[in-house]
């Protein structure tokens, strides 16, 4: 199960997608999840509407230079913030070479502009959303993955993420505390769920991902 760090490995609140997070990230062998907007006529690293920090935003560009100059190995979880964005953020992982990696969370018309560039795309499915997979609309590539999401309580059986698994969907999972709540006792569950699932019963073509703010806790 890979360990994605919510938007870096970081000590404070005010480090959260800096520099600093996503280099002790990458050393530590963890993937990261982080925020793409647009400010300026660049696509920038921003959870929140860009330029209003008293340092300027890290750009994407600037972002995957660290993470080949880190000689990083983890995926990328690149969660899209606004429109538009698609032909933009597909050059710049195609210059960087960047083959792992996901894009998720835009509008559902804007997920068919990174699909339609054979982008890889995660859908949300939550206690609130059906997941969208695209299978069939041809010329759209389909769905390659699951950001499983639970706003107010753990509220899926682990059968169903075995079933996304068992389909050759990737799978990443939102640990309770990006949403307040205490995660160790879901981490406790979720520990039973892999060890009584082994690889060479029970074949997981597709990937578990965990994305969380305590990737060394867990």
């Amino acid at each position: 199960m890979e360990r994605l760090a919510h938007r870096g490995l970081w000590h404070e609140a005010s480090e959260k997608n800096s520099r600093v997070a996503f280099e002790r990230a990458f050393a530590a062998g963890f993937g990261v999840e982080t925020d793409l907007r647009d400010h300026s006529g660049t696509v920038v690293i921003s959870h929140d509407p860009p330029g209003g920090a008293t340092e300027p935003e890290m750009t994407l560009e600037d972002f995957l230079a660290l993470y080949r100059r880190c000689d990083a190995s983890g995926t990328l979880a690149l969660n899209i913030k606004a429109d538009g964005l698609s032909a933009i953020v597909h050059q710049l992982l195609k210059k960087y070479q960047l083959g792992r990696y996901f894009v998720f969370d835009m509008a559902i018309p804007d997920m068919l502009a990174y699909s339609k560039l054979g982008m890889r795309c995660f859908s949300r499915q939550s206690e609130l959303e059906i997941p969208t997979l695209l299978k069939n609309f041809s010329p759209y590539s389909p769905i390659e993955g699951i950001w499983l999401d639970s706003f107010s309580s753990i509220w899926y059986p682990t059968d169903l993420v075995r079933e996304h698994l068992a389909s050759g969907l990737d799978v990443c999972l939102v640990s309770p505390e990006l949403h307040g709540r205490d995660p160790q006792p879901w981490w406790d569950e979720l520990r039973t769920f892999l060890e009584t699932t082994p690889s060479d019963r029970d074949p997981r073509p597709g990937r578990l991902m965990l994305c969380t703010d305590f990737p060394h806790e867990f």
